[in-house]
């Protein structure tokens, strides 16, 4: 709807139209998400990754999905995470680089629990890296 209000817009500014349609209708912001997962939702997604994890597919993304939905952090948070941004005893994720610069994410033992497993799978400085180098997993 944005691009057709900016239309509209230019024909009623060059005397195409005398009026814009579009003028009063609520809409969301551009590129705005509001969706969220349910309880149904995460349970399927729990499913989804047990069987990823059964079927072999690359530990990395299962546990990185599995800590991304445990803690709401976002994806590229939890894909660049340090192994010493995990504060254990703390029980917290010490983020030196999110979106809103330094941060400090409390978490649940769950999470402690796959991060500890990760990180002693991890032969690099990241606690996810892919497995063919030492940096960090990136989307594909």
């Amino acid at each position: 709807m944005g691009l057709l209000g900016g239309i509209f817009s230019y024909g009623v500014k060059e005397g195409y139209r005398p009026d814009n349609p579009i003028n009063g209708v609520v809409r969301p912001k551009d590129g705005n998400r509001k969706w969220r997962l349910d309880e149904a939702g995460y349970r399927r997604l729990g499913k989804c990754l047990a069987v990823a994890e059964t079927n072999g597919h690359h530990w990395q993304r299962v546990m990185a999905s599995s800590v991304a939905a445990l803690t709401g952090c976002r994806l590229d948070e939890i894909e660049g995470l340090l192994k010493t941004e995990v504060d254990s005893t703390g029980m917290a994720l010490r983020l030196g680089n999110s979106k809103e610069g330094e941060s400090i994410r409390p978490v649940g033992a769950a999470v402690i629990k796959i991060l500890t497993a990760a990180a002693a799978k991890s032969r690099s400085r990241y606690v996810f890296p892919p497995s063919r180098t030492t940096r960090s997993i990136t989307r594909v």
